[in-house]
């Protein structure tokens, strides 16, 4: 056994070996990482026009002006450094996007190198029955898992998509894992729905606005009493009129 397991590899990686998890690990790194480091160096190439626009317009600056020119720059730099936060901020979600894909693919490929370990040196008939019973579970844990998803999904757009529903058609839920206890990676899940709102803002659900101009359930407005009419009544009751606002003077 200890023979096969030094020749069995995974991308050419011994995961067995002390460091072979790691390797893996750098594997799908270097495999998904294209998109982080295209961010990166887009958001680089920003910081550099920012910081030349800024040279450029403090060796422009007329020194009986300073007190302008700190306004403009204040504005400017914020408006910049808005860009360049946008720019890191998506560049950090799809580094965690493709973190969470390569943790997936090696728990994949791991448990496929596992059960070919375990099935070495048996009958090839007895083999293919296990790979097919294998094969089998994997697809039902994965229908039962994406029901799961789906429905998670609904619940966690209420709110934030005016139909909740569309949730399922517009998301890439795919790659949502589901652990072994049923439940469902909730940042993954809220990435997904964030994805959504981004590409169609027109779908998210109307905020209320709390005003309700209806005169229904009011109580209206009692008669004025004119002088008149307070001659006729009694102290006490000239006292409420006085109390509610009835009395015109």
């Amino acid at each position: 056994m200890s023979a096969q397991r030094k020749t069995a590899t995974i991308h050419g990686i011994d995961p067995y070996a002390p460091d072979g998890i790691e390797q893996l690990l750098e594997f799908h790194r270097n495999l998904w990482g294209d998109a982080t480091m295209e961010a990166d160096e887009d958001q680089n190439d920003d910081d550099a026009d920012a910081d030349s626009q800024d040279d450029d317009a403090g060796d422009s600056t007329d020194q009986d002006s300073d007190d302008d020119s700190d306004d403009d720059t204040d504005i400017e730099g914020a408006d910049a450094l808005g860009d360049r936060g946008k720019k890191a901020l998506d560049a950090m979600k799809q580094k965690w996007r493709n973190e969470r894909k390569s943790a997936r693919e090696i728990r994949r490929e791991f448990e496929e190198f596992k059960r070919k370990q375990e099935s070495a040196g048996k009958p090839d008939d007895e083999q293919a029955i296990e790979s097919a019973r294998a094969e089998a579970r994997a697809e039902a844990t994965s229908a039962a898992n994406r029901r799961i998803v789906r429905s998670e999904a609904k619940a966690a757009a209420a709110g934030k998509l005016a139909d909740p529903g569309l949730i399922s058609k517009l998301a890439d839920l795919d790659d949502i894992e589901v652990d072994d206890d049923g439940n469902v990676d909730q940042d993954a899940l809220n990435d997904a729905i964030e994805q959504v709102l981004e590409s169609y803002p027109s779908l998210a659900a109307q905020r209320s606005t709390g005003k309700f101009d209806s005169a229904r359930g009011k109580k209206r407005p009692g008669k004025k009493y004119t002088p008149d009419d307070l001659k006729s009544m009694t102290s006490a009751q000239v006292a409420k009129a006085y109390d509610d606002g009835l009395i015109q003077l």
